[in-house]
């Protein structure tokens, strides 16, 4: 238990990214290089290394190496929006500053940049307009900048919202009806919640205004809501414009519950007919309790497709690399039914999870091989090995809006 215990910390800042949302992701075949994807290449601590991004034309059987990919964070994957790509520096990397590259025939071309203060650890960005909000989770600020020009116009204190500390580790974001609702980590003594503090909570910003609403907590037993690093879809919105959040929970290592919460159309409280606790079920195929849902895509209709971590899985030696961990599955989020698919286990490198037309990309690093296994919705078929072979731990997964 120790040695899990010890990786914690590890596995929090290397919690990985999944695909964005997109309202109708079918592939545009008139254009070409509409997906991005990153690869992961840790160094021995596993702390840091590399993460290498590129562009490609399709999802159609090839193996990939990093020759003309181009660096980006090691804990933060890109964030799409429009032809843009924003490069957030994250928590384990040694520098405070995004960059933004625009796609321009097929490549990614760096544009601008902004140095964010030191020790930010900016880890989201959402837009409305002109204007990008970045979480900046190392220090409790809410950055607002003009993303086309890359410039400051403003910043959220929410130092008064922190509990156990001044800091509350804002976190994913997602904006509805000129609402931003940030998940707020409350990370105290370490990387994880207070022990004894089993509650969710969520700060409400009005973007007209730029001033805080007011933050809303759930007391049912859920911590950590949105993914402690890098999944966007951590918070989503489904087709009735329900907002839905990953309550990661310490991991499964507090004995905190993990799973979905909502906050309903029209509403800025928590729905208290619903919860969704994934950590507490038997699932079938799986031979332990799901520590935590991770990386994730919602596609509609109920549907969400999400990897999770077991820890039973680990050796009584925990080898990172080799110790297959991470499962992945298809949830009804309104049945609250979970599913196993005949995928194989993979490590804790690689929790990519993505859609393309009607399959899902499960990005992988499991004993078959390095890279994307898919998932058809209509056909039900699975990939027996990754279609896409990649040159690293899959990292992410996205589809320009084309």
């Amino acid at each position: 238990m120790n040695n899990k215990l010890s990786f914690l910390s590890l596995v929090i800042l290397l919690a990985v990214l999944t695909a964005c949302h997109k309202d109708d992701p079918t592939p545009n075949p008139e254009n070409t290089r509409n997906i991005l994807f990153s690869v992961r290449i840790p160094d021995a601590s596993g702390m840091s290394g590399s993460v290498y991004t590129l562009l490609i034309d399709n999802i159609d059987a090839a193996t990939y190496d990093n020759k003309t990919a181009i660096p980006t964070a090691y804990a933060t994957p890109p964030v799409i929006i429009d032809d843009y790509v924003f490069d957030l520096p994250g928590l384990t990397t040694e520098t405070d500053i995004i960059k933004k590259y625009v796609r321009v025939n097929g490549q990614l071309v760096f544009e601008k940049s902004f140095t964010c203060p030191a020790g930010s650890g900016a880890i989201s960005l959402v837009t409305k307009g002109d204007k990008a909000y970045v979480a900046l989770r190392g220090l409790g600020l809410i950055l607002i900048l003009n993303h086309k020009t890359m410039a400051e116009i403003g910043r959220i204190d929410l130092s008064e919202y922190g509990v156990g500390d001044r800091n509350p580790d804002p976190a994913m974001m997602l904006i509805r009806d000129n609402l931003l609702y940030v998940g707020l980590n409350q990370i105290v003594g370490g990387m994880t919640p207070d022990p004894k503090r089993a509650k969710s909570d969520v700060v409400i910003i009005d973007t007209n205004t730029d001033a805080v609403q007011k933050m809303i907590t759930d007391e049912r037993g859920y911590s950590m809501p949105t993914n402690i690093m890098g999944d966007i879809q951590s918070i989503f919105m489904d087709e009735n414009k329900d907002i839905y959040i990953n309550c990661m929970a310490g991991l499964g290592y507090i004995g905190h519950k993990g799973g979905l919460l909502r906050i309903k159309a029209g509403e800025t409280v928590f729905d208290n007919s619903y919860e969704f606790c994934v950590t507490d079920k038997t699932i079938e195929g799986i031979d332990y309790p799901l520590d935590c849902l991770r990386d994730m895509v919602y596609t509609g209709n109920g549907k969400l497709y999400a990897c999770a971590s077991v820890s039973g899985y680990y050796s009584p030696t925990p080898d990172y690399s080799a110790d297959r961990v991470v499962v992945s599955l298809e949830i009804d989020i309104k049945n609250k039914t979970v599913k196993k698919l005949d995928i194989p286990r993979g490590n804790i490198f690689a929790t990519a999870v993505g859609r393309y037309g009607d399959n899902i990309l499960f990005g992988l690093a499991t004993q078959t091989g390095n890279g994307f296994y898919t998932y058809n919705q209509k056909t039900k078929a699975i990939s027996e090995s990754p279609v896409i072979n990649t040159a690293g731990f899959p990292f992410c997964f996205k589809v320009f809006k084309d």
